[in-house]
């Protein structure tokens, strides 16, 4: 019986799994975390707060809209909403931990209103730490 033939598959074998096995742990540490982009969802709320009349009233009024927002965002979100006019800089007025995601839409009036005061609302997001 030809053992020298049996060595060399076996050391063929291995060969192979020592080379599949470092291709496969130096791909894993090269695959990046993608991390949760929440613009979009700030960017969907302000297109319905948009759509919807009676809360562009509210933000022409600079009533409050918290509710509104916060029932379109699921818990482990925190937010803030600001209000102001259009060559203001509606920035954040606390300093969360982490990445915070923000989008901003300008709301021009109702269909009923006589005057033109248009507003600037600003929605920032942030994952509770």
């Amino acid at each position: 019986m030809n053992k020298n033939g049996i060595i060399r598959i076996i050391e063929a074998s291995i060969a192979i799994l020592i080379v599949a096995s470092v291709l496969f742990v130096s791909y894993n540490k090269n695959v990046v975390e993608s991390l949760p982009d929440y613009s979009e969802n700030a960017r969907d709320i302000l297109e319905e707060l948009s759509k919807d009349v009676s809360m562009r009233g509210k933000v022409l009024n600079e009533e409050n809209i918290d509710s509104f927002v916060d029932e379109k965002l699921p818990a482990h979100l925190n937010f803030e909403v600001n209000v102001c006019g259009i060559e203001a800089a509606c920035g954040i007025s606390l300093l969360p931990q982490g990445d915070v995601f923000s989008a901003e839409r300008i709301i021009s009036t109702n269909v009923d209103s006589n005057s033109f005061e248009p507003k600037k609302i600003r929605l920032f997001l942030w994952e509770e730490q």
